[in-house]
């Protein structure tokens, strides 16, 4: 007897065929008009934060209430990428976050676990289109686009070791291009939308296999521009999957697909002024739909418009009301976050809401990717996507590429009033101490944590409440010339995660070297020229000069760093700033071949007023400037910013070591203005046994009464901090005498 489930999965499938190919029932989905008006991509280098919105801005673009962390252009990805469309995330096993953004001709897969620096892992190429979509469900991506291929899988499997494998190009019964993909990872299954078979409608794709999705059924009876799906588990439609499809002009239809051979409609809404239904978002507690109309601004209303309705019974959405932004633009894709919403509205870029109250939201911050307009239109922000645990937050722009950030300046900030150690002894552990400060949010004291970078991994030590405000650790006693990579973390009372360095777990925290001291290689405040060459010959303006800083306009430091009253400034005039570039200043060589450990010590001014305005670089060269390595760079702000180079990490310390910095205003739309104080090459030495304080080979009386007159201040030959608190007392005296009395090996 034939199955009359498997008949009518057969005549399912049958009907897909058949309409393969065929133009959709309600095609006219408008989407042609993105093609009508191209606009030419933005170009740049990579734009790496934090920049807290400020005055109205963030980063060079109109912000509020964010943090923009990162911005990766288009021409940084690869195959010359002329627009970006879609973008969604995935978080591996192990906790780190990656970006998969859709390009003109495929996806591109970027870390961004440290959001102020992400990083491709991956590109999976495909053919060129506009429109391309991509979902994950477990360790696996999902990508469909207008250009054919049908779906491309991408298993992210093995992501975290930087290996990203696209497994194949699925085609089947006749499907070849999609508009829009959705995921359902409850039931896991996914949904093709606007495909080229099923007249456009919803076809549900199993991933039992997941790495060969398989059509298993549609609901055809018209097209579908895009969906979520949910699966209910309580109340009456308990366990029953439901979906809401945005159907254009058709408005809202909401379709029982818990039976893939038996999709039905149950209910649905064509609210006042429907124009062309885009793309909906349900609340948390799946009470209210919040609805994108991608034609009605311009049409039925003059601002940007997000329809609220009420699907507690989803059988019988009704609309309750609508809320806005106030801008002009277009909307297009919105997703919801516990009491936040975040929508990507075109030329007005990010905009998010408190939605804690359905019918009276509120707008709470954004982030204009688009600054030149706000008008009705398809250019700007495509999508977003807020669900990563950090906090992070991912906009895809279709001319200006890919957008990191977190909403709110409310943050933990950590201090360290007793300052933190540069050199450490040898032996001998080292007190740390920090304070944290709660800016807007309420610090949980049971996570506040000393982390320790070691060679078998992340050592992490509980700090103890110290009784005056702070908290403190131990860095353990370590040999000479090792180096302590370290950094604190705590969490919020909502259990976000905040790390001090900002991108410590990538690239490193802070550091203290195992030393007794250090040698002084060089050293320069500027007051006096020793050597260092400018070459300003690409700038009209503004090129280097070593000068007595005055402010003269609202970039320019008003005094040197180091208080010598010179620095190296662009611009040798009070209110000249760089136009032009780049330019670069070259430090005389220095002989670092007996110094393998040797660091440059500097502080860096780079401000400007305006975008697109590059970053102060600065690179090492070991052989006498014939190449270089970028080292370190500084982006836009108004404070000298100190920083330390460890030579030995970007060249081999040789005998014509160099350092060059350099500034750029090649398309002099904004005013720059860099500097270069402080500047020193310091090379740590170190003495194994602490108790021969007289480093005279022997441990005697003479070291006792040397460290005890370092110690009352009658002498200053060395220093009598031992445990490196920043204070001389009592403990440093019991620790010296422990030392004393045990001697040297």
């Amino acid at each position: 007897m034939t199955n009359p489930r498997v008949g009518a999965l057969c005549l399912a499938l049958a009907s897909l065929t058949a309409a393969a190919g065929a133009a959709p029932g309600d095609r006219s989905d408008k989407d042609w008009r993105k093609l009508a008006d191209p606009w030419a991509p933005v170009r740049g280098e990579v734009l790496r934060g934090p920049f807290t919105a400020a005055r109205g801005e963030a980063g060079g673009f109109p912000a509020s209430n964010i943090t923009l962390l990162s911005w990766v252009p288009l021409n940084n990805f690869p195959e010359s990428q002329d627009s970006g469309n879609d973008c969604w995330g995935y978080v591996s096993p192990s906790g780190r976050e990656y970006a998969i953004i859709g390009l003109h001709s495929g996806f591109s897969i970027l870390e961004v676990t440290d959001p102020t620096d992400p990083h491709q892992i991956g590109f999976v190429p495909g053919n060129g289109s506009v429109w391309r979509d991509v979902k994950v469900i477990g360790s696996y991506a999902y990508g469909v686009s207008e250009g054919g291929l049908g779906i491309q899988v991408i298993d992210l499997s093995q992501v975290d070791d930087g290996i990203v494998t696209h497994v194949k190009n699925k085609t089947q019964s006749g499907h070849s291009s999609t508009h829009n993909i959705a995921a359902n990872p409850d039931s896991g299954y996914l949904y093709l939308c606007g495909a080229n078979i099923g007249n456009g409608g919803l076809v549900a794709v199993s991933t039992t296999d997941p790495t060969d999705p398989t059509i298993v059924g549609a609901w055809t009876t018209r097209y579908v521009h895009d969906v979520q799906i949910v699966t209910y588990t309580s109340g009456p439609y308990a366990g029953r999957e439901i979906a809401y499809c945005c159907t254009g002009s058709g408005g809202l239809d909401v379709v029982d697909v818990t039976n893939k051979s038996n999709m039905f409609r149950i209910g649905g809404h064509k609210y006042a002024g429907t124009h062309y239904c885009h793309q909906a978002w349900l609340s948390e507690d799946r009470h209210y739909l919040f609805v994108n109309d991608e034609m009605d601004e311009g049409t039925s209303f003059s601002v940007t418009t997000t329809h609220v309705l009420d699907v507690s019974d989803p059988a019988h959405p009704t609309q309750v009301t609508t809320f806005t932004s106030g801008a002009a633009s277009t909307d297009h894709n919105l997703y919801v976050v516990g009491n936040h919403a975040f929508e990507a509205n075109y030329m007005s870029g990010l905009r998010i809401f408190d939605i804690s109250n359905p019918l009276a939201a509120q707008e709470i911050g954004y982030l204009d990717t688009s600054p030149d307009k706000d008008q009705p239109g398809y250019h700007g922000a495509w999508s977003c996507y807020p669900y990563f645990p950090s906090g992070t937050i991912l906009i895809s722009d279709i001319e200006r590429g890919l957008f990191v950030l977190r909403l709110g300046t409310s943050r933990l900030e950590f201090a360290f009033p007793d300052g933190l150690p540069e050199y450490v002894r040898p032996g001998l552990p080292t007190r740390v101490r920090t304070t944290v400060t709660q800016n807007g949010v309420e610090l949980d004291p049971t996570t506040v944590t000393l982390v320790r970078k070691t060679a078998d991994g992340e050592v992490r030590t509980p700090m103890t409440p110290d009784g005056e405000g702070g908290y403190s650790a131990e860095l353990p006693a370590g040999e000479c010339f090792d180096t302590m990579d370290y950094w604190f973390t705590a969490r919020d009372t909502g259990g976000l995660s905040y790390i001090e360095p900002f991108n410590a777990p990538i690239d490193g925290g802070f550091e203290a070297e195992v030393a007794t001291g250090t040698d002084q290689v060089f050293t320069d405040d500027f007051s006096a020229d020793q050597g260092w060459q400018a070459d300003n010959s690409r700038a009209s303006a503004g090129g280097w000069a070593r000068v007595q800083p005055v402010a003269g306009n609202n970039i320019e430091p008003g005094a040197d760093a180091d208080g010598s009253g010179f620095a190296f400034l662009t611009g040798a005039a009070p209110g000249e700033s760089l136009v032009g570039g780049p330019i670069t200043l070259t430090s005389p060589a220095f002989d670092l071949s007996a110094s393998p450990l040797a660091d440059v010590h500097y502080a860096a001014w780079f401000a400007a007023d305006g975008p697109f305005v590059g970053r102060l670089t600065v690179e090492v060269s070991g052989d006498d400037g014939a190449s270089w390595t970028l080292a370190a760079s500084h982006g836009k702000d108004t404070f000298w910013e100190s920083n330390v180079i460890r030579i030995a990490d970007y060249v081999s310390p040789s005998s014509k070591v160099r350092v060059r910095f350099t500034a750029n205003n090649s398309a002099g739309i904004s005013e720059v203005e860099a500097g270069v104080d402080a500047f020193r090459v310091v090379s740590p030495v170190c003495e194994p046994c602490v108790a021969d304080y007289n480093h005279d080979g022997g441990v005697n009386t003479l070291d006792f009464i040397a460290y005890l007159n370092d110690f009352t201040g009658s002498t200053h030959n060395g220093d009598p901090d031992l445990n490196a608190d920043g204070q001389v007392n009592t403990l440093d005296f019991l620790l010296f005498l422990n030392l004393f009395s045990a001697g040297c090996p």
